[in-house]
């Protein structure tokens, strides 16, 4: 795991040094504490991807509308879906994901953790230092 930033190009680090301490001192503070509510929302829609793999062959079985009906209700939570007609007559469709999507969460949420392993291993090399 790189809890340093790479160079790209040959630029010199050392530069970025500053812009670097500004935004890390942001993240941390923002990140770096796990939220509970994060991590309970991430177990509730874990379990609720669990439930609907575990008994989806059983209600496709049953009725096969149905079950493709509740698959794309669930699969379309915390997106927004956007459809804008073009210039030439045509359609163009997209789906945003929301904040609180889980993709979203999981990853801040793993950013945290990172953030949490970096400071600790800087607050032992500023320990051993001393």
């Amino acid at each position: 795991m790189h809890c340093r930033p790479r160079t790209h190009g040959g630029a010199d680090p050392d530069r970025w040094q500053p812009v670097r301490a500004h935004h890390g001192r942001i993240l941390a503070e923002r990140f770096a504490e796990p939220d509970g509510r994060c991590t309970q929302y991430l177990t509730v829609t874990t379990e609720l991807y669990k439930a609907v793999q575990q008994n989806y062959r059983a209600v496709w079985d049953e009725s096969r509308d149905w079950a493709q009906a509740t698959l794309d209700a669930i699969l379309s939570l915390d997106l927004v879906q956007v459809r804008i007609r073009r210039a030439d007559g045509g359609v163009s469709a997209k789906a945003v994901m929301l904040p609180l999507h889980p993709l979203h969460l999981w990853r801040y949420q793993r950013l945290g953790e990172v953030l949490r392993i970096c400071r600790w291993r800087e607050l032992c090399r500023i320990a051993t230092a001393r």
